[in-house]
């Protein structure tokens, strides 16, 4: 059978070769043609601008347009002399003779109205061509342009002097008049024949770069018919191997697809109780799974072990779509049962491909989206998110950023929802680092109770200054967490500003519930309060929520805590917290700020418990504050 499919291979590459050479050949003999055709329009070009002179001043020595030209020329020496004194001027290097001529309509013979330059000739005297080898060539040259009123030229290729004679026809009334005959310098025929000789070997270059074209197209075509030839399924679970994806590479278009990477769940532990026989089943049974459950255009790879690479031909990327794809499989893995051994599987999809370098980037995504979903407790699917793919700084390198003050910030609007108004925007630090824009968790954690966490503070309110001294109407919020409340250094720069910007400020305390030492944070913050700064709770209902703590904190507003809102409209438990959190926050004084308000239908759940501010996606998403104004302009 191999020996019949590369016989076969060798036919079909002698037959597609046999036709590539007629084509070629068939381009290679139409050139003379084509430099036929280039020649004619190089000339056309060339004489255009004298042929428009010529004929605007043979039609200004008419009384009319309705007098005939012919006939004033033949019987008017004056207007003879006034078209030759204003032809005169272009006896130059590159035009050696104007001739005007008729034909005689009686003995149906060519005459002389005039030779411009030269003179010599009376009105009707015969014309004589310059060459005597191509007198009878030339007169019926003259004769076709008479009849026809087409121009036309002849090269003389012999005649040092004159290179081409361009015959043109003044037509009058629909009626050729006269034939205008113009000679040409033999050098403005080598000028023209140069030209025509390089665009000759443009085109002869441009016919063989095809050729290579196609004969690479042919090759690319042949390669994907041997590879189809070849055993590229992997022989234990009959799907796609690693070798195949690797020879298909470069034609796959991320853009086009989802990238989904999927493993079963302790397989270690199947092959470690139950042998690798038994596990070799398993994952046949996982492929023909995954395989079943895909559509047409869909691929599944076996990536490795017991890791595979499904690609979903899914243009739109709808996630929900996708989601449904893959929970189908997830499920079916799930609820079957391979010779008594029950197995669940995770997945990892990198959904926004576009976004991906190549091919190789978008797998890599993938892949890090399924390792979140085993940390998060297998057996799930997890979208990846930009956040999960962030360099991993060191101490040193968070330190350095700091020390060249690397440092910028992003802002969101915190809005008044019910008026479509911009309370204030949040200011979210950023990260410069190797000329990306990063954000700072987890890497600030880091080097949180250390003089460095407190700079960063420090660099943070500063940046934010220089912002509101340079946009007069911005009111912006600035996260401190609950050290730097305590941070006697940070607390001056805010003590020392002026009010013009302290009634701007809406310092947000985050992580509350790490208070140790509660008095003199208590009495710092209320300093900062009586000071005209508008004091704002961070993330409550995240962890140890203490409602004593919100009760006795003289703060104007609260944020419930993202994880709450963006559940509310999925579950009657989260929206009865949300709902009762918020009632709570305005009996004791304080106005609620709904976080994650990702979509209309979470906020009209917020606007619904009577919640007047929100913050999330929704609304906007963190951007450079010059783009926002921007925007809004």
């Amino acid at each position: 059978m191999k020996e019949i499919n590369s016989k076969r291979s060798i036919a079909y590459l002698l037959e597609a070769l046999t036709i590539s050479i007629i084509i070629f050949g068939i381009l290679y003999s139409s050139i003379p043609i084509i430099q036929k055709k280039v020649e004619q329009e190089i000339i056309k070009y060339s004489t255009k601008n004298v042929i428009d002179a010529i004929d605007n001043a043979i039609t200004s020595i008419l009384s009319s347009p309705s007098e005939d030209v012919l006939l004033k020329l033949i019987i008017e020496p004056k207007a003879r002399k006034e078209l030759r004194d204003k032809l005169i001027i272009f006896n130059t290097d590159r035009i050696k003779f104007i001739l005007i001529l008729y034909k005689d309509p009686i003995r149906d013979k060519i005459r002389y109205i005039m030779d411009v330059f030269e003179g010599g000739y009376d009105v009707g005297t015969p014309f004589t061509p310059y060459s005597l080898d191509s007198d009878k060539n030339e007169i019926d040259v003259v004769r076709k342009v008479s009849n026809d009123g087409i121009d036309t030229y002849l090269k003389h290729e012999d005649n040092n002097i004159i290179g081409i004679t361009y015959y043109h026809a003044y037509v009058q009334k629909g009626i050729v008049k006269l034939v205008v005959a113009i000679d040409f310098s033999f050098e403005t025929l080598k000028e023209i024949e140069n030209m025509a000789f390089y665009i000759k070997w443009a085109i002869l270059f441009v016919i063989l770069f095809i050729g290579v074209i196609f004969l690479l197209v042919l090759y690319s075509i042949f390669r994907n018919f041997l590879l189809k030839q070849k055993a590229f399924t992997d022989s234990l679970t009959g799907v796609y191997n690693r070798n195949y994806l690797e020879s298909i590479r470069d034609m796959i278009n991320p853009k086009h697809y989802v990238v989904v990477m999927t493993d079963i769940d302790h397989f270690k532990k199947v092959n470690d109780s139950f042998g690798h026989e038994r596990g070799d089943l398993v994952l046949r049974e996982f492929a023909k799974t995954i395989a079943k459950n895909l559509r047409k255009n869909d691929l599944v790879f076996r990536y490795g072990g017991e890791e595979f690479l499904i690609l979903l031909n899914t243009p739109k990327k709808n996630k929900e779509v996708v989601f449904n794809i893959l929970d189908r499989i997830r499920k079916s893995v799930e609820d079957n049962v391979v010779d008594g051994i029950k197995v669940t599987a995770s997945f990892g999809v990198f959904l926004e491909t576009n976004k991906a370098k190549d091919l190789e980037d978008a797998i890599k995504k993938a892949d890090s989206a399924l390792y979140k979903a085993k940390e998060k407790g297998r057996n799930r699917i997890e979208f990846f998110k930009e956040d999960d793919d962030i360099p991993n700084l060191s101490i040193p390198d968070i330190i350095k950023i700091i020390e060249n003050e690397d440092v910028v910030c992003y802002y969101q609007p915190v809005m008044n929802v019910k008026e479509n108004k911009v309370l204030y925007y949040e200011a979210l630090a950023r990260l410069k680092y190797k000329g990306e824009i990063l954000p700072p968790l987890p890497y600030i954690s880091l080097i949180k109770g250390t003089r460095a966490y407190a700079n960063f503070t420090k660099l943070i309110i500063k940046f934010n200054i220089k912002i509101l001294k340079k946009y007069k109407d911005l009111k912006i919020g600035i996260n401190l967490s609950s050290s730097d409340f305590l941070n006697e250094e940070i607390l001056k720069i805010l003590r020392d500003l002026d009010d013009e910007f302290v009634r701007r400020i809406y310092l947000e305390i985050t992580d509350a519930e790490d208070i140790k030492n509660y008095e003199p944070f208590k009495k710092n913050i209320d300093g900062l309060i009586e000071k005209g700064y508008n004091l704002v709770l961070d993330d409550f209902g995240k962890g140890n929520t203490d409602f004593v703590l919100l009760t006795e904190m003289n703060v104007r507003y609260i944020k419930i805590d993202g994880l709450i809102v963006k559940n509310i409209t999925r579950s009657p438990d989260y929206y009865n917290i949300f709902k009762h959190i918020a009632t709570f926050s305005k009996e004791i004084g304080k106005e609620p700020i709904a976080e994650f308000i990702e979509n209309e239908e979470i906020l009209q759940k917020v606007i619904e418990t009577g919640v007047k501010y929100g913050q999330g996606f929704y609304f906007g998403r963190p951007l450079p504050i010059e783009r926002i104004y921007r925007i809004n302009e």
